[in-house]
């Protein structure tokens, strides 16, 4: 029996398979520098990739009449050749090698459980030309359970060549567009002075730029008005108008006409409502938070993410999900008792054991796609030497991920709907947190306007009150952000 190859996507991610007791005594082979080599003992070889380790030509590579970038080329359709990146010669050596040994009979992909990771292992081995039985690691961390049992369950790995596919149809629609596109604009708008780079993502974005822009340029901001009715009572009930009224002078007048006339009750409402903790981080979420609450941009975050989930901390990052698989049920349960030991023992407290089942709304096997939301592992996250950035993001994951499983906060409203003698009608509304549930953690998301006490008595429909005064409410539009 031959060895088996393991292919993983950066040297960092090599290390965590090396923990699996299978891997016990691999040997490093290094290249000339600490990115390069490869892992192996009596029956594994454990090597990486360094992202895309290869790339697509540019059209003049493959057609000296391409040097020049003439508009009347265009379009330029190719089929796509790779070559070696020039910073990863010695890594593609050192997998060549490997890949092409008569003792290795099995190949693992064990790059990221992605598009991307597919598209990195396929572009190595189909440039070496090796024909293999292949099997694919699909992971989502590198705990030690999880990772045993990946491998234990390695898949097909033709089972993902539709994966595979729609990669490189990914990779080649961005190819032909930035080479047409940049070639286009550089030819006309830039009349070949300079290079003017463009492509699919970079059109969309500049196109929402610019039409943001725009509409900053044309804001003009205005003043609108509403009427507000005080009554005999000291209620203040607002009119209930879809427009906004640049003129005070009609609400002023009908004020006016109002005073001493009666307001009447059509309904009042009093009701409880449940506000739930957020929903789990995927990628898109985690993002949003990082420049809100820590400043820092996408690709910031996205490096220390990255590391955290390299090093074992949080599960695969790259996921749009927000829910767990019923699978997963057990898993946060360990979590919890790891987290228990921490820093976060306070808040794990506030966790109700017994909520963690598959009835939770977390749970939702239909609403997870290839990977799950984003949450901490049962390997805790310490050491006085981390990334202060990397450690607020630990935080923030681990604390959407305990939140999750808290009570949610309970609110008692009271709403009252009026109508004037005219018609127009009116409404107000106050709430007290009855409960505060997950919010006496998580204050900054307790609702603005929330009273300490009633103010609005409780009321039946077709009590009347003395209008006794009016005041205009004046707002302003809100420039484009």
């Amino acid at each position: 029996m031959g060895k088996t190859l393991f292919i993983a996507e950066k040297p960092k991610v090599a290390v965590e398979l090396l923990k699996s007791p299978r891997f016990r005594n691999s040997q490093k082979h290094p290249g000339s520098k600490p990115y390069y080599g490869y892992y192996e003992n009596e029956n594994y070889i454990i090597s990486w990739c360094r992202g895309h380790l290869l790339e697509l030509k540019y059209p003049e590579e493959m057609d000296e009449r391409y040097k020049e970038f003439n508009f009347d080329h265009l379009p330029i359709i190719l089929e796509p050749e790779y070559k070696a990146k020039s910073d990863s010669l010695e890594q593609i050596e050192i997998l060549v090698k490997l890949l092409n040994r008569p003792d290795v009979d099995h190949v693992a992909n064990a790059c990221d459980a992605d598009k991307e990771g597919e598209l990195i292992y396929r572009e190595i081995v189909e440039y070496t030309g090796v024909n293999k039985r292949e099997s694919r690691l699909f992971i989502s961390s590198y705990e030690a359970a999880e990772l045993e049992g990946a491998l234990n369950r390695l898949e097909p790995g033709t089972d993902y060549d539709g994966l595979a596919q729609s990669a490189k149809a990914r990779q080649y629609l961005d190819y032909i567009l930035g080479i047409n596109v940049t070639r286009g604009c550089t030819s006309k708008l830039a009349r070949n002075q300079f290079l003017l780079a463009s492509g699919r993502v970079q059109m969309c974005i500049l196109n929402e730029i610019r039409q943001r822009e725009i509409a900053i340029q044309n804001y003009k901001e205005q003043t609108y008005y509403n009427l507000k009715l005080l009554t005999e009572n000291g209620l203040s009930p607002v009119m209930k108008t879809e427009d906004q009224l640049i003129d005070p002078s009609p609400l002023q007048k009908l004020g006016e006409s109002l005073k001493e006339t009666n307001v009447i009750v059509t309904e009042f409402k009093e009701s409880t409502r449940k506000k739930k903790p957020k929903l789990l981080y995927n990628l898109t979420d985690i993002y949003k938070d990082a420049h809100a609450k820590l400043k820092i941009n996408a690709e910031t975050a996205k490096k220390h993410i990255q590391s955290l989930y390299e090093e074992g901390f949080i599960t695969y990052p790259r996921s749009s999900s927000r829910h767990l698989p019923t699978e997963q049920v057990e898993r946060v349960k360990e979590v919890m008792g790891a987290l228990e030991k921490s820093s976060y023992a306070n808040l794990v407290q506030q966790v109700i054991p017994s909520s963690i089942t598959k009835k939770h709304t977390t749970f939702n096997d239909e609403l997870v796609s290839s990977h799950f939301a984003i949450i901490p592992t049962t390997k805790l996250y310490v050491g006085t030497n981390r990334n202060p950035l990397e450690k607020q993001l630990y935080d923030l994951i681990v604390k959407r991920f305990i939140g999750n499983f808290m009570k949610p906060a309970i609110y008692l409203v009271r709403e009252v709907h009026f109508i004037d003698q005219e018609g127009n009608t009116y409404s107000t509304k106050e709430k007290i947190l009855q409960e505060k549930g997950f919010l006496s953690v998580f204050q900054e998301d307790i609702e603005e306007g929330s009273v300490e006490a009633f103010q609005i008595p409780i009321l039946r429909e077709g009590d009347s009150f003395r209008i006794v005064q009016y005041d205009l409410i004046e707002s302003r539009t809100k420039k484009p952000a």
